[in-house]
């Protein structure tokens, strides 16, 4: 569930929006905003996005690479298939062009 908070700062006296999202299994998200409106925004996007089993939480999915997950699928995967070297030729190619890209990407 979401909330969205305004908070001041003590130094400059500036009002800010701080979004807030709390899912059993998953770590407080929370981001903050100069407005109301792009808080709400933000939060209505990463819910929905957490319920259809889309959201990756941002500092795993820099901290990983393409190839990263290619090494964890390839020998769980293809040791069941009854032909792998169509497969694995896609992979090789896969990781050459976007091993490196993070998955956050």
């Amino acid at each position: 569930m979401a909330t969205v908070d305004k908070r001041i700062s003590p130094l400059t006296n500036k009002a800010s929006w701080r979004a807030r999202i709390r899912q059993k299994g998953l770590p407080d998200l929370t981001k903050s905003f100069t407005r109301k409106t792009d808080a709400k925004q933000w939060a209505d996007q990463t819910e929905a996005a957490i319920v259809r089993g889309r959201f990756i939480p941002t500092m795993k999915a820099q901290r990983y690479s393409l190839k990263d997950v290619l090494e964890l699928y390839e020998p769980e995967i293809l040791e069941d298939l009854k032909d792998p070297y169509n497969r694995l030729r896609h992979l090789t190619s896969w990781r050459k062009e976007l091993g490196e890209l993070p998955l956050s990407e």
